[in-house]
């Protein structure tokens, strides 16, 4: 007999049947609770349930029981992720998949391990460990009984795919007018959402977030905070503070230093964060974390504030689009799985991460990359809208699902509610259908923002000029301790923020030994460490190389 066994944290909303958590939109009408229950009652069988969901915008799980089925899905960026595993006659399914690991045991998949540390997360359905699978975004599954032995039918209800538009011959005017609509709406969504509640905007010097602060105030809404970090004076946090004093909203700036970085990371709370962010998948997102937690540590976040992350306009709107693929004149999917490699797996040379595994390079390249041919099944000759369009639905599904999206994790572990509007259903749905030529270099984004700022009657920011003197200024005094080069090729490789640098020279970790990893893949490495070892002493537990014979 099939024994199905299912465990979610409390903040599930749950019936005999039904198991939801998050916020779902059926148009503009909001579900949530029991209301998001609700929306699921009438479901009869997988064709219903399918339907449902794929009609249903916002960020929510779901877990539907009818007869010997269970229906169960995730969004369509993943943000609430779920865990599955089959142990003989049981199916196994929780949002931790480390509860599922004492059911089934550590049995670790090398292959994926070496992954992790080439990209910062693990791709597909795999996990860290073998016996254990995740649901992917825009994912469904139909759970039944065959001979008396769990059964799994998987499909996409969602793909993010580009290039929809190509024959779309709308002028530029209308294009623009018609995303002034949709991201009016978005916005309009989520001050329904905040239902007058303090809206706290991660402010960077980029475009995403100030989007949202100007529409914020176009709409009216008063109740908003912004807040930036890192080193002081640097050049985010004062593009972040102009904007914010241009638009009349309060602002905080979180100093990141040295010691105070070494405290943190160092802390018990961070490293039980690190464990709860992983999922056995992910990269935990480091990068705000200290700032929200000295915001909610000096009284500034309340359990009411809305955190609202600009994640991911740039990249819906073109922004990760590679240069190779644009400037191609023949293109076929073994090019758009060279883009993603050269792009994606470089945290550390896969000879290292081989090593840190204790397999051989070509047994990691052999695996890791099967993944990648296994991705696409097709091998044709493609025009070049169209493998920009594979890569972007690649990029979206593995590394905005399990590393951007999943940095929400910092949120939820403060106990704080969050939103994407970028991620909105509607919002994607036009960027799909947006010409590739006006999507290169965020041609359309960066116009229409530039036309909000002008409407709002802002003014120029920080200078790129005094940008490039900042940092020529901080790669010089770098350079005195002999970082210079590998600082430069790590800013121009991954451009990480402030507070990245600050974590591999100022005292998380010695990178003197390891010149060709990344800021990240060093993190991925000590996370390793920290989710294998069963000692709170988690510095003296770290071995550095050698994950040989993990348990």
């Amino acid at each position: 007999m099939v024994e199905i066994r299912i465990k979610l944290e409390d903040r599930w909303c749950r019936t005999d049947n039904i198991s939801v958590i998050g916020v779902g939109l059926d148009g503009d009408c909001f579900k949530v609770g029991e209301s998001l229950v609700s929306y699921f009652e009438q479901v009869d069988s997988w064709s219903e349930f399918f339907e449902k969901i794929q009609a249903l915008n916002g960020f929510f799980a779901v877990v539907v029981h009818r007869g010997d089925e269970y229906y169960i899905a995730v969004d369509r960026v993943r943000s609430i992720p779920l865990f599955y595993a089959i142990k003989e006659d049981e199916f196994i399914l929780s949002d931790d998949p480390q509860w599922i690991e004492t059911n089934v045991g550590k049995n670790y998949d090398l292959a994926s391990v070496a992954e992790f540390l080439l990209t910062g997360y693990v791709t597909g359905n795999y996990t860290f460990n073998r016996g254990i699978r995740q649901l992917q975004a825009g994912e469904a599954l139909r759970v039944c009984k065959k001979n008396n032995l769990p059964s799994i039918h998987s499909m996409q209800y969602y793909e993010f795919i580009t290039g929809k538009g190509e024959k779309d011959n709308a002028p530029e005017t209308d294009l623009l007018r018609r995303l002034d609509e949709v991201t009016l709406a978005a916005i309009e969504r989520l001050v329904k959402i905040a239902r007058g509640r303090t809206i706290v905007i991660p402010l960077s010097g980029g475009l995403d977030s100030r989007l949202i602060v100007m529409t914020l105030k176009r709409l009216g809404y008063k109740n908003v905070l912004a807040f930036s970090y890192g080193v002081k004076g640097n050049w985010e946090s004062r593009i972040s503070q102009e904007v914010a004093r241009q638009l009349g909203i309060p602002w905080y700036f979180v100093e990141y230093s040295r010691d105070l970085w070494k405290q943190w990371y160092w802390s018990n709370e961070c490293q039980s964060y690190i464990k709860y962010a992983s999922k056995l998948v992910s990269l935990a997102h480091l990068q705000d974390w200290p700032a929200i937690m000295e915001l909610k540590t000096k009284g500034m976040l309340s359990g009411e504030a809305v955190i609202v992350p600009g994640h991911t306009g740039d990249f819906v709107s073109g922004g990760h689009i590679p240069a190779e693929l644009i400037s191609s004149t023949r293109c076929d999917v073994q090019k758009v799985i060279q883009a993603i490699w050269r792009h994606h797996y470089v945290l550390m040379p896969s000879a290292l991460a081989a090593e840190y595994v204790g397999l051989n390079e070509q047994e990691v390249l052999r695996s890791v990359r099967g993944r990648l041919e296994a991705y696409f099944e097709q091998n044709e000759v493609l025009t070049v809208a169209d493998a920009i369009g594979l890569y972007e639905s690649w990029d979206w599904a593995e590394r905005q699902a399990k590393y951007i999206v999943n940095s929400v994790r910092v949120y939820d572990f403060f106990g704080l509610d969050w939103w994407m509007p970028w991620w909105d259903q509607e919002v994607m749905l036009f960027w799909e259908h947006v010409p590739l030529q006006l999507r290169i270099d965020r041609r359309l984004y960066k116009k229409y923002v530039n036309y909000i700022q002008e409407k709002l009657r802002m003014e120029t920011t920080v200078p790129l000029s005094a940008y490039r003197e900042k940092l020529k200024s901080i790669l010089k005094k770098l350079d005195k301790a002999g970082l210079l080069r590998k600082v430069y090729a790590m800013v121009k490789k991954k451009s990480h923020s402030p507070a990245s640098v600050i974590l591999a020279l100022n005292g998380a970790f010695n990178l003197e030994s390891e010149r060709e990893i990344s800021v990240l893949g060093v993190a991925a490495i000590i996370q390793l460490a920290l989710i294998k070892c069963e000692s709170s002493d988690y510095k003296k537990s770290f071995p550095g190389r050698g994950f040989t014979g993990l348990p």
